[in-house]
């Protein structure tokens, strides 16, 4: 029995390797599959599973295919590398057409630089005219400012009673003197105080104008070094201020004389007012001189 055992396995192994003979063996991959104009490499390999073969012939097939084409390349390198050698010397006439390019394209540089050139000199036009445009309209506002300085001079100057070269002509006394009044009072009336007819309402109605009138002034003298006490029309016109102030002070005085000789210098609430308005001028001292001067 034990010599039975032998045969029967050489039988099962002819019959394993007849069956295995038996089965149709793949054909090659076409050439074709890999010139498809979609062809990717995950998509191919997915349709492959139709073959009958292992993973590990399907390698050695795309092995052999890779050496194969490699083969290919390098057989076609030489049996036309005699070509590729005269293929440099067989080009004729590319010299001058590479002049031609290099040519133009200076040309074509110098242009460029040419337009860049006169942009550049634009932009600096441009931008000095913007300059230019700029201190015209800080002129033309200075100039209005001083348009408006002048006119609240000559207001100012209306209502105190003084011309040009700080008189004022005798046919205009009677003009000057309504004018004047009608503005102190409409300026006075719109700060809200009533006038009246006895002698308290018409004190007080003389404070309220001198008050007006020496902030009129003080606001003359800022705006004049807001817009600059070196400009040459300031300049010019600093003999009017000079007298505007003068006058001003002068009715203070006035007023200071006739309180200190009438109220006999009990009435130290108006005294106070009075000297407020001084120091609003800067000329506090000469309260101090007015009121030394005054006979004991």
């Amino acid at each position: 029995m034990n010599r039975h055992q032998p045969n029967h396995s050489r039988t099962s192994s002819t019959s394993s390797d007849t069956s295995s003979s038996s089965l149709p063996f793949p054909a090659p991959l076409p050439r074709s599959d890999f010139l498809a104009p979609d062809f990717t490499p995950s998509t191919y390999l997915s349709s492959l599973g139709h073959r009958h073969q292992t993973l590990e012939d399907l390698r050695a097939d795309l092995r052999a295919r890779s050496q194969q084409l490699s083969q290919e390349l390098l057989d076609l390198v030489n049996n036309h590398y005699d070509e590729f050698l005269s293929l440099g010397g067989s080009l004729k006439g590319g010299q001058e057409k590479v002049e031609e390019l290099r040519v133009g394209l200076m040309g074509l540089e110098k242009e460029v630089r040419g337009v860049k050139e006169r942009v550049g000199e634009r932009e600096g036009v441009v931008r000095r005219l913007l300059v230019e445009k700029r201190g015209l309209r800080r002129q033309m506002e200075r100039g209005r400012r001083l348009l408006e300085w002048n006119k609240e001079l000559e207001s100012l100057e209306r209502r105190l009673m003084l011309g040009a070269e700080g008189t004022v002509k005798k046919e205009d006394i009677g003009s000057e003197e309504s004018s004047e009044e009608s503005e102190d009072e409409s300026d006075i009336d719109g700060a809200g105080l009533d006038l009246g007819d006895d002698e308290d309402d018409a004190a007080e109605y003389e404070m309220a104008r001198l008050r007006k009138r020496v902030r009129d002034f003080a606001a003359l003298k800022l705006k004049a070094e807001r817009i600059s006490v070196q400009h040459p029309f300031i300049v010019a016109q600093q003999a009017r201020m000079a007298r505007v102030k003068n006058t001003v002070l002068l009715d203070l005085s006035t007023e200071l004389k006739h309180t200190v000789s009438s109220q006999g210098g009990n009435d130290a609430q108006r005294n106070l007012q009075l000297m407020g308005l001084y120091r609003e001028l800067d000329a506090a001292h000469e309260a101090v001189e007015v009121i030394k001067k005054l006979p004991k």
